[in-house]
Formats: structure tokens, C-alpha cells, sequence
């Protein structure tokens, strides 16, 4: 069905390490007829909780920053991160990467009476596809607490580009990295997706020495062309590359991780005078002959021009027929001028047609 996808920018994906940093809301303190403490104190709410990670040598570091974090200096609850393509819950995106870890520690005394401390600490990762869990290492920081990861099999996962935590309500969340998040197409950007896509499809498209290509506003649609779908735009381009001219109709659409381009409808030509077969205008009982430099047959568009000049006047315009046209008058209007009795129609592109009554 598609014939493009636009994905990544290509900034983000040229970077080496790639972060993101989930933030969280300070929980409300609960009213209370009688004195508490903080709520911060009476149970571990997380503050901030940044992720990095490092295709090229492997490191995976993450920094849990905590509200009222030295009552909470020697604890750390269960919490799983799970890093893969997207954070779309409804995506096709299994977990590449699964990480787990936990920090307890404790005072206590020795059979000699002095002080010791114990540390049960936990922090290992798991791969897809692979055996086994590789460890890591968590460490206490003044906000919080720091756990790092390096291992060959962390380089080069391009894929990796959401964060997810898991683990009591107030800990999950999750987020793409900086740079990698999913392509939204809007109004505004519409037509730039566009070009990207035609600039992937078709490579005269790059090099051509005249270019247009628009997704009018008209002509874009939030919930898709069915009201319950995608968000996707009708677009049209136009190019000349040495003496070939290719025009493209397409649709595209909202999709994960990027957008889409619909198996577009295109035709080439060389743009000279023809003179078209009689058949064009007759279909139409339209008298006269046709020409055009594009070689189509604009039947329609002549008809229009007849039905003017039957009425006694000078026709000054021609439109395209048809629907899904609002917003492409550089295509789809053409400015008419009369000499005698041939009538010649120009759109700002230079495609014109020519009816000799």
C-alpha cells in the first residue's frame, strides 16, 4: 500500500547518545485534622527520571531523581525500564531491552558491637532474542540515585527510541528520546512530509530545475478522508527534470513511526504542442479543434470555454473539474486569452491547451 515512509529525522538519528527525561508532578499534600509529615516523606515519589543511552559504546544510564530524597537515601523500590521502538501502546513494537533494579540498605551491629552496613541491591538487564541478564550498577546520588549499564550488546541499537517505566502508578510513564519522537502530521508540515517523500521516491524530484508540490490546508483532514481515521492530506506536484515533466497526485497519512504515501497516480510527459484526436472534443459535441502542450485532453475545461462563448462573452478562466482541488489553483486555474477565434489557457506552471472554434 504505501509508497514512502517518513521516519526519524535525519539529525536524531545521526546522534550518538540520545536522552530523555520523564517529569513528575509533586503529589499533593492530603488534608489532615492533625499534624503529618510531608507526603514526600511518607512514601518514595519520584521527581525526575532521565534516561541516556549511547549506540556507539554501548552505555545505558539512568538518574532517578527523588522529592525529599535523603529520607529516602537508603531505598529504592522495584522499577522496571523497558526501552523499543515506540511508546504507542497499539504499535507493533516489542521490547528490546528490559531492565530491573531495587536498592535496600541497612544499619545493624556486630557481634562485636560495631556498626555495620548492608546493601541488597539488584540491577540487571535482559535482551531480546538473547540468554541471560548482564548486570549493572546503581549507586546513591544527593537527589536520588544513578544506575549505569555497558555492554556490547547495547551498541548500535538504532531502534531504541522510547523510554518506558514500570512500576507503582505514580513511578510509570514513558517518553521518546530527544529527537526520535514519532513524526505528527499537521496543517503546518504537510507539505514539507510531502516533499520528503517525493525526494525518497523519486530522485529527478531532488535535481529538478523547476519544483512545486503542495498539501493545501484545504485540502488536509484530522480524523482522515472517513472521519475516523488517521490524520492524512491530499497533495499534488509537479516537476521538471532536463526536459521531462512528471506530475503526482497522492495521498498521505499519519502513521507509526512516521507517514505514509499511498501508491501515487503520475504521468510523464515532454512538454511540446499537440494536436489532440478529434474524439477529445466530440465526446463532448464540442466543435473545433484541440491542442495542448502536456498532451492531455482538457474536454471539460473546452466545454466551459464553448458554453461562455455561446453566451456572447470573452472567457478569462478555465478551472479542473472534479473534486479535492481546492487549494491547487497553480494546477488547477488557468488564465485565458482570445485571438480571433482560438482561445489559449495557461496555468502558472506553463501547462496550457489551445481550442480553435
Amino acid at each position: 500500500m504505501a509508497a514512502g515512509l517518513l521516519a526519524v529525522p535525519a539529525a536524531a538519528a545521526d546522534a550518538a547518545t540520545r536522552t530523555v527525561t520523564l517529569h513528575y508532578e509533586r503529589p499533593q499534600q492530603p488534608q489532615s485534622l492533625n499534624p503529618q509529615p510531608p507526603i514526600t516523606q511518607q512514601a518514595e515519589y519520584p521527581q525526575a527520571i532521565t534516561v541516556s543511552y549511547d549506540d556507539q559504546t554501548g552505555a545505558l544510564g539512568v538518574h532517578l531523581a527523588i522529592y525529599d530524597a535523603p529520607t529516602w537515601a537508603n531505598t529504592l523500590p522495584y522499577v522496571e525500564l523497558h526501552l523499543n521502538a515506540s511508546c504507542d501502546p497499539t504499535a507493533d513494537a516489542p521490547t528490546i531491552i528490559s531492565a530491573a533494579f531495587r536498592y535496600d540498605a541497612y544499619s545493624d551491629t556486630d557481634a562485636n558491637g560495631n556498626s555495620t552496613r548492608t546493601v541488597d541491591a539488584s540491577v540487571g538487564f535482559r535482551r531480546k532474542d538473547y540468554e541471560g541478564t548482564a548486570t549493572g550498577t546503581i549507586t546513591p546520588a544527593p537527589d536520588g540515585f544513578d544506575v549505569a549499564f555497558q555492554h556490547p550488546a547495547l551498541v548500535g541499537l538504532d531502534e531504541l527510541r522510547c523510554a518506558s517505566v514500570e512500576a507503582s502508578a505514580r513511578w510509570s510513564q514513558s517518553g521518546y528520546f530527544a529527537g526520535y519522537e514519532p513524526f505528527e502530521l499537521t496543517r503546518g508540515n504537510a507539505t514539507a512530509a510531502f516533499k520528503d517523500l517525493l525526494a525518497s521516491k523519486y530522485p529527478a524530484f531532488k535535481r529538478a530545475s523547476v519544483k512545486w508540490a503542495l498539501c493545501p490546508r484545504e485540502e488536509f483532514f484530522p480524523a482522515g478522508l472517513d472521519g475516523d481515521s488517521p490524520p492524512s492530506a491530499l497533495c499534488m506536484a509537479q516537476f521538471r527534470s532536463g526536459r521531462t515533466w512528471r506530475y503526482v497526485s497522492a495521498r498521505i497519512e499519519q502513521h507509526e513511526p512516521g507517514v505514509l504515501m499511498d501508491k501515487p497516480y503520475t504521468r510523464t510527459w515532454t512538454r511540446r504542442w499537440r494536436k489532440l484526436p478529434s474524439r477529445c472534443l466530440h465526446e463532448l459535441d464540442v466543435r473545433g479543434t484541440a491542442y495542448s502542450n502536456d498532451g492531455t485532453c482538457p474536454a471539460l475545461m473546452i466545454s466551459d470555454l464553448a458554453y461562455t462563448v455561446r453566451k456572447g462573452k470573452r472567457p478569462r478562466r478555465a478551472y479542473w473539474h472534479g473534486t479535492n482541488t481546492a487549494g491547487f489553483q497553480k494546477l488547477a486555474s488557468y488564465r485565458c486569452t482570445t485571438r480571433t477565434r482560438t482561445i489559449t489557457c495557461t496555468n502558472a506552471l506553463g501547462d496550457a491547451f489551445r481550442w480553435t472554434r
